[in-house]
C-alpha cells in the first residue's frame, strides 16, 4: 500500500492523505488488505520517528469495499460543500476538538513570538474573520459548525480506517 515518508513533524493532515489512499485502494481493489504507512520526524520529546499504519476496517474484501466507497462519499459531499460555501474545518484546530486535544492552542493567536495558529492564517481570515476560538465554535455559516464538520471529515475516517500496532502483527509471516 501506500508509503508517505516526511521530514516535518507529524500533521493530522498526513493521516487524511494517507487515510484517502487507502479508501481508494480499497474501494477499487477490496480483495487486497491495503495497509498504508507515513513516517515523521519525531515529535519534540521523541527520540524515534512517528509512524502510522492504519488500514481499512472489514474482515472481508466485501466489508472492506462497503466501508471505503461509504466513507468516500461521505468525504466528496463534504469536499463538494466547501467548494460552494467556506467551511469551518481546519487542519489543527478540528483534528484537536475532534480528539478532545487542545484546539484553542492550535487556533487562537500566539503571544510573545511564538508560531503562527490557524486562526491568523490569512485565508482564514479572509473566510471567517479574524476570530477567537469561542468565537469560532459558536460560527454557523451556512449551518456548518466546526464541531459538524470535525466529525464528518475525523469521524467518518475513525469509522473506516483503524491503526494498527506491532502487537496486531503477532503471527503473520514475513
Amino acid at each position: 500500500g501506500p508509503v508517505r515518508i516526511s521530514f516535518h513533524r507529524g500533521r493530522p493532515r498526513d493521516e487524511i492523505w494517507l487515510a484517502l489512499d487507502l479508501l481508494v485502494l480499497t474501494a477499487t481493489d477490496p480483495d487486497t488488505q491495503w495497509r498504508g504507512v507515513a513516517v515523521a520526524r519525531p515529535n519534540k520529546d521523541q527520540i524515534e520517528p512517528v509512524t502510522l499504519v492504519k488500514e481499512v476496517l472489514g474482515a472481508t474484501g466485501t466489508e472492506r469495499q462497503a466501508n471505503a466507497v461509504a466513507a468516500l462519499e461521505v468525504l466528496v459531499t463534504q469536499y463538494q460543500d466547501g467548494q460552494c460555501y467556506p467551511l469551518p474545518l481546519f487542519e489543527k484546530t478540528s483534528y484537536e476538538h475532534h480528539t478532545g486535544g487542545k484546539p484553542k492552542d492550535a487556533w487562537d493567536p500566539a503571544f510573545g513570538g511564538g508560531l503562527p495558529r490557524e486562526g491568523e492564517d490569512g485565508y482564514h481570515v479572509m473566510a471567517f474573520g479574524s476570530l477567537r476560538y469561542h468565537e469560532l465554535t459558536q460560527l454557523e455559516p451556512g449551518g456548518y459548525t466546526l464541531d459538524g464538520e470535525a466529525q464528518r471529515l475525523w469521524g467518518t475516517l475513525a469509522g473506516a480506517v483503524t491503526d494498527l500496532h506491532e502487537d496486531d502483527d503477532e503471527g503473520a509471516e514475513s
